[in-house]
């Protein structure tokens, strides 16, 4: 009856995962958790499916035995995959693990023309002038709607504000050109180019036959008169057929285009 007793209450004790520490036949687990934000986020580990959170860096003795490690989901972090571990009596087992930062945002590159204004240190900022990017800079930002800005360079005609939404995962390209200052009257022509897979693949447009191309959304600084408008061909993409617009004195022209499958 006593060897009965006895050996029910060690079956009780292995289905127990957790020890006291300092039992001497015991495995001992430590998980490390990477990065130190997704821990500071509340990022930690279990051996019993969640009812028990461990912390990174924390020891657990427990029988020895085979274990699933599973991880706590955090907000804005993957999730480890789970862990299948067999724990050998008095050895300490440590796994590493890393979060990963899910996406929460695009990104968002801006062309600045003609490449002369860039050379002399063009840019343009999103945070109202409180930090200034280079052309062709592409900038990591998160999810929302932004107002673009440009730098003042003597000489050139500041491009007009523009405003761009990004979604989570999107990556946005626009551009925007510099006017050099006409002596007289002058006018903006400014092209919008659709769908957006097509300005993704590289359609743009020109007011001179192709010798200089604009990307979609782009604003031209012209003498006011009438311009014949062409558009890039690209590959898998009917392009539109040119079109005359006529640039007005001190008024911005917008045109509309679309790419055709």
């Amino acid at each position: 009856m006593r060897r009965r007793i006895f050996i029910l209450a060690f079956m009780a004790l292995l289905a127990a995962p957790l020890l006291a520490a300092g039992t001497s036949w015991a495995g001992r687990l430590t998980v490390n958790i990477k990065p130190i934000e997704a821990v500071r986020a509340g990022a930690s580990w279990s051996v019993d499916y969640g009812r028990t959170w461990f912390k990174s860096g924390q020891a657990v003795e427990m029988p020895p035995g085979r274990y699933v490690v599973v991880f706590r989901e955090v907000p804005g972090w993957r999730t480890p995959h789970e862990y299948n571990l067999q724990l050998e009596e008095r050895v300490r087992s440590t796994i590493e693990v890393e979060y990963a930062r899910l996406l929460r945002g695009g990104r968002l590159k801006v062309v600045l023309n003609p490449p002369e204004v860039t050379a002399m240190g063009a840019a343009w900022s999103v945070d109202n002038g409180e930090t200034w990017q280079p052309g062709g800079t592409v900038l990591d930002l998160p999810a929302g709607t932004y107002t673009i800005i440009f730098q003042t360079q003597g000489g050139w005609a500041t491009p007009q504000p523009m405003t761009v939404t990004l979604a989570d995962g999107e990556s946005v390209e626009v551009g925007s050109t510099y006017g050099t200052i006409i002596v007289g009257p002058s006018g903006v022509l400014r092209v919008i180019i659709r769908p957006a897979e097509a300005v993704k693949a590289g359609a743009q447009w020109s007011v001179d036959e192709g010798h200089t191309w604009f990307l979609h959304n782009s604003g031209l600084r012209l003498e006011p008169g009438e311009y014949r408008i062409t558009f890039k061909d690209i590959p898998g993409w009917a392009a539109p057929l040119p079109r005359q617009a006529v640039v007005k004195k001190d008024k911005e022209t917008k045109e509309h285009a679309n790419y055709k499958r």
